[in-house]
Parts: C-alpha cells; sequence; structure tokens
C-alpha cells in the first residue's frame, strides 16, 4: 500500500532535537523520502517562542505555494503542564488574533498544516509507546529518555501504534495528533 504521504515535501518546525527526530523518522516510516523533509532552521536554537514566532511566516508561505506545489508543514510543541487546547489557541492567535478572538478557525480543513502537542512532553509518547498505557499526560517523564529514544519511538508508532486506530484509552494528545496527521493526508 502506498502511503498518501509519498511525494509531499514537508517543512519541520519544531522545539527540540527530540521532537525532530520523533517527526523525521515518523514520515520516513510512512515513505516520505529524506529529501522531500525540509527543517526549519537549527533544532538546537528553538524554544516555545521561537516555534509560536517563525510559525505565521510557514503557514503564509505554505499557503502561497500550495497551488503549484505539493506541500505541508507539521509542527510540534510540547503542552508542558499546558492543556493542548491551550497551546492551540497560541497558534491560532499568533496566526490571525482577530478570527482566534471569536473561535474562528485558522486553518481551513484542507491545509496540509498538522500541529502535534506532547502532553506534557515527548517523553510522554515515548513512555506510552514503551508499554506503559497507563501513563499520564502529567507526570514528567523526561528523565528516563533520551532524544534517540524518539526516533526508536518514531518506528514503533508508525508500524503499530498507527497502523490500526488508536485505543479508546489512548492519551488524549495522541488522539489529537492521530486527526492532525489526517490533514497531511488529504489530497
Amino acid at each position: 500500500m502506498t502511503s498518501k504521504l509519498r511525494g509531499l515535501r514537508i517543512t519541520i518546525l519544531c522545539e527540540d532535537i527530540a521532537h525532530h527526530r520523533f517527526i523525521r523518522e515518523y514520515l520516513i516510516c510512512q515513505g516520505v523520502d529524506k529529501r522531500d523533509i525540509l527543517d526549519f532552521g537549527n533544532v538546537k536554537s528553538r524554544n516555545n517562542a521561537s516555534v509560536l514566532r517563525h510559525y505565521p511566516d510557514l503557514v503564509r508561505e505554505c499557503r502561497k505555494k500550495k497551488n503549484y506545489q505539493n506541500i505541508a508543514l507539521v509542527v510540534m510543541l510540547d503542552a508542558d503542564g499546558k492543556s493542548v487546547e491551550y497551546r492551540l489557541r497560541a497558534f491560532d492567535m499568533k496566526l490571525d488574533p482577530e478570527k482566534a478572538r471569536v473561535n474562528q478557525k485558522t486553518r481551513g480543513d484542507n491545509e496540509r498544516i498538522a500541529i502535534f502537542i506532547p502532553a506534557r512532553n515527548i517523553e510522554t509518547w515515548i513512555h506510552y509507546s514503551l508499554g506503559d498505557m497507563d501513563c499520564n499526560e502529567n507526570d514528567d517523564y523526561k528523565k528516563h529518555y533520551t532524544a534517540d529514544d524518539a526516533r526508536k519511538v518514531a518506528k514503533i508508532f508508525a508500524n503499530k501504534i498507527c497502523v490500526d486506530r488508536l485505543p479508546q484509552n489512548a492519551l488524549f494528545s495522541l488522539h489529537h495528533a492521530s486527526a492532525e496527521l489526517e490533514r497531511l493526508k488529504k489530497i
């Protein structure tokens, strides 16, 4: 079966190396050619604020080119003790404050712009995928894992966890990410 992501040029905007390794490996496992994965700047010099600052420019670029290029944008930012909804609202406010103020969508349903927000952080997803299905999105599992673990776990997500539907009791942020992934597969 051919992946709907094959042939898509994808720009990654994320806050740290673990995010970058996770997204990049996941996309490769989904059939995206390594040369079609574009990194936005130096991952080591980013944080939450810089991801939010660059997001509107990358969305505008994506929108400008969508009619003649097969492109997408994948953004990842840890929730860091905030809710997924809180982080999504921050992206909406950066992209279009007027629409965000009246709770209108700032991304169209047909736009290939996906926002992943691991809660509490990417290490929660790592912990979950390595077999602790009872983990939660409040505890910080960061001290248990490295950025290299994110790459390993991306393969587990691509080949096992995301192959079928997520279990109903899976982490909320994973369910959100699964819905966001569908945005990339739209034709």
